[in-house]
Parts: structure tokens; C-alpha cells; sequence
């Protein structure tokens, strides 16, 4: 139902909290797509709901990591996030109940 897209730049350390919060979310399926601007890194502790698909590309920015990653994407909704940020534990579902809401 959703691909969330986040870009993450060399020796992001706030990664792993933005991944954690994403992973409270109870909206399935859920598909991750995490773009490696111009570095490599192995993600521990994923919940086996999770679909969780790593990128390594060459470092050209986040909006670069963000169209390579929607090329990628299974569905058709997708959500950027950026590697900074936790969202709340409802924030996919709000975000789906209101498209679904205005379609």
C-alpha cells in the first residue's frame, strides 16, 4: 500500500531512530526503500513485516536518492522521509486514512 523513501547521507547517525519510528507504524504492507548517498551500511533489529530494501548509490544528494528510490518503489503511494526525522506512531495511517478520505 506504501513506500516510504528515505535518503540518508555518509555517517547519518539518526538513521536508525528514524527507522525505529517508522517501524511503529502498524500500516501493512509497508515497503522501506533506503538510499545510501555515496556510502554503504548494514541495518540491524527489522521487523520481519517490514520489507526493507537498501541502496547503495553514488553520492549526488537527497533529491537524487529520492527519484532513484521511487523508480524502485512497489506501490504506487510513496512517502519521503527524510533520515532526520521520527514521525509518529500513527503517521502513516492518518496519511492513508485522509488520501482515501479526498479519492
Amino acid at each position: 500500500m506504501i513506500t516510504v523513501i528515505i535518503p540518508v547521507k555518509e555517517n547519518d547517525s539518526h538513521i536508525d531512530f528514524c527507522l525505529k519510528a517508522i517501524y511503529k507504524n502498524e500500516v501493512y504492507p509497508l515497503e522501506i526503500i533506503v538510499v545510501l548517498d555515496g556510502w554503504n551500511r548494514t541495518f540491524n533489529e527489522i521487523p520481519k513485516t517490514i520489507d526493507l530494501t537498501i541502496i547503495e548509490a553514488e553520492k549526488k544528494g537527497p533529491a537524487y536518492c529520492r527519484n532513484l528510490g521511487a523508480m524502485k518503489a512497489k506501490y504506487d503511494l510513496i512517502c519521503f522521509i527524510d533520515s532526520d526525522v521520527e514521525i509518529y506512531d500513527n503517521a502513516l495511517e492518518i496519511a492513508l486514512n485522509t488520501i482515501s478520505a479526498h479519492s
